[in-house]
């Protein structure tokens, strides 16, 4: 393993070091300037996609609002379809009744008829 090689270097005088301050803090403040410049763009940016998702989030909400009044809409319809036959369903079990109870009335009325015709066959 080699060893590094150490260089030594000259000094810098008084004279020097204020001669290179202004540069080094003029270096110093751009570095500054453009980090808080940066600080700034992040934070524009992160409150661009807070603003996208707050934008994202309402319409979903808005979307799931439209589907729940949709459902809602569709249950109601068939709700009413539900009605309807119902109704439907009841006039026609009245109509069977009824049917039924003609029917039971015209035998009865039929069986009455043969009774009396055997009555007037038979004879006395």
């Amino acid at each position: 393993m080699k060893m590094p090689v150490l260089a030594e270097r000259k000094k810098m005088t008084k004279e020097e070091l204020e001669a290179i301050a202004p540069f080094i803090l003029e270096m110093r403040r751009r570095e500054q300037t453009q980090e808080a410049e940066l600080l700034q763009h992040i934070q524009n940016i992160d409150q661009k996609d807070d603003f996208k998702v707050e934008e994202a989030e309402e319409e979903d909400h808005f979307q799931r609002q439209e589907m729940i009044k949709i459902f809602e809409d569709h249950l109601n319809t068939v709700r009413q379809h539900i009605d309807e036959q119902e109704t439907n369903l009841t006039n026609l079990q009245q109509e069977k009744l009824d049917l039924f109870e003609n029917f039971k009335k015209s035998l009865q009325i039929k069986h009455k008829q043969q009774l009396e015709q055997q009555k007037q066959q038979q004879p006395k």
